[in-house]
């Protein structure tokens, strides 16, 4: 419970298994709407808890065999932090995660200009992007699965941050009685083509050490997207095969990094050429916390995962007091900087388009 804010929590719904709670949050500096915050819980132990802010995954909680509850993700301390939020933690990412280069696009012909909020670039949407915008929540019935859920709704104004057309958007949590976290999106645009590109932004440490060094990390992709200095792809991809890149097989986390100091702080790499999907999820990349035995499974239906270990948590009160590697993000949707490259493939949304994306974090206690 937030100490700083008032609360008010009360039980939405119930079943043998699982319950979905509300909490509600008065906001500092005059805000007078209310902030509300949703648990999900089924009978494993697991629970999750969500917010209107941002639309942001906030805790993630597994119970261990002695029957403690661990959280298995990294955060800030209080609701009122989480209105600033520079390091994006649990933030929903849109409308375009990842740069953009120069803030700078065109579809159907007409030219764009978006914010530029990292440095001469566009990243994650812009200077006040989905990330930082008030979602609405509804509370969903269970479904012919079982599933707790709470489904987040905004509506996004023509040229919000640059952005051609208005954007109807929404992001669905599910919890299940196999303790699978879904993550649905689903957007369109009524006026005009627009750019559509969403992610979670949840920074995961899945033991309670403060440092991601003794996990061990799989991903199964083939390549990663050739960066310039700027983080901005130059359309090459490059093979990570035999490189400290390659997380085909599993591999510490902790090697990795050292390997990795004498050229860059961590890894912040767009991996790409992951198996085909068929329209469905497949498994891309699998966590392990060594020492707890805590495990995660990622699927998602994208054609990248941005993996990236917290280079610039800084122990700051703005990064909650985390420091640098002390989580990772794992983050699944399309190619950086996809509308500045022909090859790449494009998140141009048109009108009568419907954009749909499906990520399922599924969680294993040690």
């Amino acid at each position: 419970m937030d100490t700083v804010l008032q609360s008010i929590c009360r039980r939405l719904a119930i079943t043998t298994t699982h319950a979905v709670e509300l909490e509600e949050f008065t906001p500092p500096a005059g805000d007078t709407d209310p902030i509300r915050r949703f648990r999900l819980s089924n009978h494993q132990g697991t629970s999750v808890a969500v917010m209107e802010q941002g639309a942001a995954l906030l805790s993630v909680y597994l119970t261990t065999a002695a029957g403690q509850p661990m959280q298995v993700n990294r955060g800030l301390p209080t609701v009122a932090d989480y209105l600033v939020n520079t390091p994006y933690m649990g933030a929903t990412c849109g409308r375009h995660a990842g740069r953009i280069a120069y803030g700078r696009f065109v579809a159907a012909g007409t030219a764009a200009q978006l914010s530029r909020n990292d440095g001469k670039h566009h990243l994650h949407g812009g200077e006040a992007g989905f990330s930082h915008k008030r979602w609405r929540a509804t509370a969903l019935a269970m479904n012919s699965t079982n599933q707790a859920g709470v489904r987040f709704s905004y509506v996004s104004a023509h040229l919000e941050e640059g952005y051609p057309g208005e954007l109807a958007c929404e992001v669905t949590y599910r919890l299940d009685a196999q303790s699978r976290l879904t993550l649905d999106y689903r957007a369109e645009v009524s006026t005009q083509p627009t750019l559509v590109n969403l992610t979670n932004h949840t920074y995961w440490n899945l033991g309670e050490q403060d440092h991601i060094g003794q996990h061990q990390l799989e991903l199964s992709a083939r390549s990663v997207l050739e960066f310039d200095a700027h983080s901005i792809p130059t359309g090459r991809r490059v093979p990570v095969q035999g490189t400290s890149l390659d997380f085909t097989s599993p591999a510490m986390l902790g090697e990795r990094l050292r390997m990795l100091a004498r050229q860059m702080p961590g890894f912040d790499h767009c991996y790409v050429d992951l198996p085909a999907t068929g329209g469905n999820v497949r498994p891309v990349a699998r966590l392990q916390d060594t020492v707890s035995g805590n495990r995660m499974v990622v699927f998602s239906d994208q054609p990248a995962v941005v993996f990236y270990t917290g280079n610039y948590l800084d122990g700051s009160a703005a990064a909650g007091g985390h420091q640098q590697h002390a989580a990772l993000c794992l983050e699944c949707q399309g190619y950086s900087d996809a509308p500045n490259h022909a090859e790449f493939p494009s998140p141009v949304l048109n009108p009568g388009e419907v954009y749909t994306q499906r990520t399922i974090y599924q969680f294993f206690p040690g």
